[in-house]
């Protein structure tokens, strides 16, 4: 065997010894890749689904007052993307303030003129990473809110 022979079968170990260690490092960036990219699509399905909540819920004073349908519209938006039984806790609240900014309970006036009325919805739900990365913590918790003015 000549030296050149010799010198291309020692750079194809050094190659296949370099693969071998890179592949493991490699798919652990892959992974922390499909990781990233779960929570941040659960994130924005969880805001999207909030602000169409606090949109229903806005359009009267009335919607407002129904829970129980903004709380439907909520879990409607995300049908597809997240499962009810997967999800923490979903708030519904319903407040009013004066002109001045002052909190008032929503059957109160403020002198002649009727409070504003908000609809503030809040969901909670925790994200479980699908292996356990060093660093990394292996649950979030992902919290939306979105506030609309009834009108």
């Amino acid at each position: 065997m000549t030296k050149r022979t010799r010198a291309r079968h020692s750079e194809k170990g050094a190659t296949l010894a370099e693969l071998a260690v890179a592949m493991p490092i490699l798919f652990l960036v892959m992974l922390g890749a499909v990781d990233f990219g779960r929570v941040w699509s659960e994130g924005l399905a969880l805001s999207n689904a909030v602000r169409a909540g606090a949109q229903w819920g806005s359009e009267s004073t009335e919607a407002a007052q129904d829970v129980a349908g903004i709380k439907r519209m909520v879990i409607d938006d995300l049908r597809g993307t997240i499962k009810e039984a997967e999800i923490d806790r979903i708030q519904i609240t319903r407040f009013c303030e004066c002109s001045d900014g002052s909190s008032i309970s929503c059957d109160d006036r403020c002198g002649l003129v009727q409070p504003r009325t908000y609809v503030q919805v809040r969901i909670d739900k925790k994200f479980e990473t699908l292996f356990h990365y060093p660093v990394v913590p292996q649950e979030v918790n992902l919290v939306r809110q979105a506030r609309c003015r009834a009108s």
